[in-house]
């Protein structure tokens, strides 16, 4: 594996893809970003399990196709401290990772990437678009009110509702509410899903607050896509009744 790209969109992707590292786990592999290069760039890749978000950049050069697994937080701090130039990423086939940007040069030792979770594959049926800033906002304005009690895992969470061309977000801690509305396109039929707070509140920090840019939604019985320019974001749904 061997590409350079710039240093300030790689330190913005992997900012954007650690938030779905993995801090406290027994699997070291958790703890790691997928880096995978081909032809056409590279894609950056954290996944928690309940957490999935995928970043991809065309604009590189590529020498040499190949992947590996890193430490997130030791990428982070050692792409954070680089010179503003170029970064020149390469691996050798033991798994050793050179990372050079000007006089700077760091070498650490990865793992294999069929180690690394997939983050699963979601068939896009039944499109829901929007406004990437008006979902932000909903989000905002309403994810306080969700509760933080581990004991109530189905309120620590947002219930989406979907009927017809409108939306609804509501977050109950049980003892306040928040209720958010707003107009949607849609091809589908009316669903509600319960996602989990955690995941609204890191989407809420990727979505763009431009006023053109769109999100596109798509919902399984298990988890949920949210699919935008920077990437995607995929999350497990939580199972069961939320408050009336």
């Amino acid at each position: 594996m061997d590409f350079i790209c710039s240093k300030d969109k790689l330190l913005k992707n992997i900012n954007t893809v650690s938030k779905a590292v993995s801090n406290k786990t027994t699997m070291p592999i958790l703890e790691c970003i997928l880096i995978d290069v081909n032809d056409n760039g590279y894609k950056l890749t954290g996944n928690d399990l309940e957490l999935g978000i995928e970043t991809c950049l065309t604009d590189c050069k590529t020498s040499e196709a190949g992947s590996v697994c890193l430490n997130a937080r030791m990428l982070l701090d050692i792409v954070r401290h680089l010179p503003d130039e170029d970064v020149s990423i390469s691996t050798d086939n033991n798994y050793v990772t050179i990372i050079k940007s000007g006089k700077a040069e760091f070498k650490i030792l990865g793992q294999p990437s069929d180690e690394f979770p997939l983050i699963p594959e979601i068939q896009k049926n039944d499109k829901l678009e929007m406004f990437a800033s008006e979902l932000k906002n909903m989000i905002k304005q309403t994810i306080f009110s969700a509760s933080t009690d581990e004991s109530k895992p189905i309120l620590i969470s947002e219930y989406l509702d979907i009927k017809d061309d409108e939306m609804n977000i509501v977050a109950v801690d049980g003892f306040r509410v928040s209720l958010r509305k707003t107009k949607i396109f849609t091809d589908g039929d009316s669903s509600s899903v319960i996602v989990p707070s955690k995941t609204m509140n890191e989407i809420s920090k990727i979505l763009p607050s431009d006023a053109e840019s769109k999100v596109a939604i798509y919902f399984t019985d298990k988890h949920a896509l949210f699919e935008m320019e920077q990437g995607i974001v995929v999350s497990r749904l939580i199972e069961g009744d939320y408050m009336n």
